[in-house]
């Protein structure tokens, strides 16, 4: 969590790094449980999808992921 709240903290987000930081935790939360229950599977399916498009996309300035990215174009 800490690398987390640090990498919100040197972005445009820097303000609301903490409230971020949480805010994700409870977001996963919720999505584990829309997972859970048949009625709400695909819903939840789409919200972790999205997440994890965000997240990737709020990673390419790292080296490593940018190599990685640049395979795909």
């Amino acid at each position: 969590m800490h690398h987390f709240y640090s990498f919100l903290g040197s972005s445009l987000l820097s303000a609301y790094a903490s409230i971020i930081a949480y805010l994700i935790i409870i977001v996963e939360l919720v999505i584990a449980l829309l997972l859970s229950l048949k009625q709400t599977k695909t819903f939840g399916l789409y919200l972790s999808y999205s997440l994890m498009v965000a997240f990737f996309h709020l990673n390419l300035p790292d080296i490593k992921l940018q190599r990685f990215y640049s395979l795909f174009l």
